[in-house]
């Protein structure tokens, strides 16, 4: 072979190194600065009924984990007729998550009975009132299996509607109020889930620790009756405690079933949730007890 043909055969040699060499440098570099592919664009009934997780560094004080349970109940309670509104709060960061209905508000139904207890554990320490062996037997069946007679006696020792104001403005229950067309009473009033998170953190976060440690011992210690929601939702281990509501309510011109929870579990009373539930017309009390305890559930499930 002649030089000159030599040298041609190398030069086309190299360029076609050269080239497949640049070839694999550009799709190299392209795969590493491109961001992974986005997912497909959910349709709009997806995208209504499936909530968009924030990222795990959002600084709110939530894990990716915790994320992720917010997103499953969302989705849960989605294919669920009626309306169901929850509000998680971490006590130890101070995070809070509000659902969609968080701030939707439905008959308090027996919750409001530990606002009662509340207020009057609070008016006897400030020697306001002086509470009988009577009164405080009353107020443990209040709690502990939600006895309404119970809750009528007390509701009137503690002045009825009188006490409201001290919700509102102390226990941070800024949106309970009376339903129109009913008495000024315990059971005819309406909150929502973010009410019962009020209500509930000043009893663990700011109430004296005697009174602190009565109600959260008799919360713990529920009936049969009320073993259900935050209590049976949340691992046992965890010491889970809670206040629940069930009634039949009319609105809209139907009656329809109302199943509340607010209670917390894990050291320190630290995860502290609140779920209320209104149902359809044709909703079973079981269905919103299960419904309601499954929400519980997928928030608590291994927390401690």
């Amino acid at each position: 072979m002649s030089n000159r043909r030599t040298l041609l055969v190398a030069a086309i040699i190299m360029v076609l190194t050269c080239a497949a060499c640049g070839h694999a440098s550009v799709q190299a570099s392209a795969t590493s600065a491109s961001p992974r592919p986005a997912a497909p664009s959910p349709s709009p009934s997806a995208s209504a009924s499936v909530p968009s997780t924030p990222p795990c560094d959002a600084p709110d004080g939530f894990s990716c984990d915790d994320h992720a349970r917010f997103a499953a109940a969302e989705k849960y309670i989605d294919g669920r007729p009626g309306v169901i509104g929850f509000v998680v709060r971490d006590r130890q960061t101070g995070a809070v998550f509000r659902s969609r209905n968080g701030t939707y508000k439905v008959w308090t139904a027996s919750t409001v009975k530990l606002a009662i207890a509340t207020y009057l554990l609070e008016e006897q320490a400030a020697g306001e009132i002086t509470l009988s062996s009577s009164d405080k037997s009353l107020m443990s069946s209040m709690l502990r299996v939600s006895d309404d007679h119970a809750a009528d006696v007390l509701w009137k020792r503690a002045g009825g509607p009188r006490q409201v104001p001290t919700w509102r403005s102390r226990y941070g229950m800024s949106g309970v109020t009376f339903v129109d067309g009913f008495d000024r009473y315990w059971g005819y009033m309406k909150c929502s889930p973010s009410d019962l998170d009020h209500l509930m953190s000043y009893v663990l976060g700011r109430t004296s620790p005697d009174i602190r440690s009565y109600l959260v011992g008799k919360l713990r210690s529920v009936g049969a009756n009320q073993q259900w929601g935050v209590w049976a939702g949340a691992d046992q281990s965890a010491d889970p405690g809670n206040k629940n509501g069930w009634s039949q309510e009319h609105d809209d011109g139907t009656l329809h079933w109302v199943i509340n929870t607010v209670g917390f579990a894990g050291r320190d009373e630290r995860w502290q949730v609140a779920i209320m539930y209104r149902l359809r017309p044709s909703g079973t009390y079981d269905q919103g007890v299960a419904a309601v305890t499954q929400v519980a559930k997928l928030l608590l499930s291994g927390k401690r």
